[in-house]
């Protein structure tokens, strides 16, 4: 089964609000990979301290068919 890493990485303005919000997604082939993936997605692309970020590992399997191969690319 794959896995689906997302990662929601944001600013936060002054008043609390989002600013410069944006989400990854990339697909591993297990688990263990998928989560050292998102353990280390800071450090891979270099986000400054002042961007913050979330991020889970789903199972595919979730998804139907459709919402995969949208995601997929």
């Amino acid at each position: 089964m794959k896995w689906v890493l997302i990662v929601f990485a944001f600013q936060l303005s002054a008043d609390d609000d989002f600013e410069n919000a944006s989400v990854k997604v990339e697909v591993y082939e297990s688990q263990e990979e998928c989560d050292a993936m998102g353990e280390t997605y800071r450090e891979r692309v270099a986000l400054p301290d002042e961007i913050k970020s979330l991020s889970s590992c789903i199972p595919e399997s979730i998804f139907d068919e459709s919402s995969i191969s949208a995601i997929d690319t």
